[in-house]
């Protein structure tokens, strides 16, 4: 599910449902607190494993060109060694 806290009027919604601030006990502030800051969070960490697998991508394709390119020149030094 998904929290948006809306700070101009003090409304909570959670899964399309809403609530209102001051009809909330302090426990309940305070797990939408920790839930709104985790739900910050995790959307970081999703953001950052999608650049990580990129770059990882991007490393192991210019390696793998690498490693073509150096095949190919062994190659051709090994013909003209003929």
């Amino acid at each position: 599910g998904s929290l948006v806290m809306s700070e101009k009027n003090n409304i909570i919604s959670i899964d399309g449902k809403e609530y209102k601030q001051e009809d909330l006990t302090q426990e309940q502030i305070i797990l939408i607190n920790k839930t709104s800051k985790w739900q910050t969070e995790a959307n970081k960490l999703k953001d950052a494993l999608e650049d990580a697998t990129k770059l990882q991508q991007s490393y192991l394709f210019d390696l793998k060109t690498s490693l073509a390119n150096s095949e190919t020149i062994n190659s051709i030094n090994n013909s003209k060694a003929d």
